[in-house]
């Protein structure tokens, strides 16, 4: 288990935010079902891009092609962000390789390991799979409404903490 003074609550992000707009909305959860169900009912009921929710566990995370995200209780970094590009939904199909690249570029400066992209949406270092990425958007033609961008970075966990 994770140090408490380690735990990412929003005061603690919003300290350390130098953006203008990621982050500047920041809902915590300290147990939550999927954060990307949270952030998708969030988008639909107007919250504004860059809202992020942030959890310490996730009961329910899931993959592309619904697989299962297993994280255990204060180990990983977990969260959502909304986005709102505009354009055609053919103009969202980069979202989650240039979130991948931008995230495999600071673990690699962060942990000074080598991290990749296995496409479309996983996180490689040289001991195996380190994180994930799903995007999920919602359309009204010809322009996208919003894209849900989950995260899910595995920080202090172990191979073990993982089901077979």
């Amino acid at each position: 288990m994770m140090d408490p003074s380690d735990r990412l609550l929003p005061a603690v992000v919003r300290e350390h935010l130098a953006t203008t707009t990621l982050g500047r909305r920041l809902y915590y959860y300290p147990d939550v079902g999927s954060t990307n169900d949270v952030a998708l009912d969030l988008a639909r009921h107007g919250q504004p891009e860059g809202t992020i929710v942030l959890t310490d566990h996730q009961r329910s995370g899931r993959g592309r092609h619904g697989r299962t995200w297993s994280s255990r209780a204060g180990r990983d970094l977990l969260f959502s962000a909304i986005l709102r590009p505009g354009g055609d939904p053919q103009s969202l199909l980069p979202v989650t390789l240039v979130i991948s690249l931008a995230l495999s570029v600071a673990l690699s400066r962060v942990t000074g390991a080598e991290v990749g992209v296995k496409w479309p949406n996983d996180l490689f270092a040289p001991s195996g799979k380190v994180g994930g990425i799903l995007a999920e958007a919602s359309h009204r033609p010809p322009r996208s409404q919003f894209v849900v961008v989950g995260v899910g970075i595995n920080v202090n966990s172990e191979e073990t903490d993982f089901p077979p």
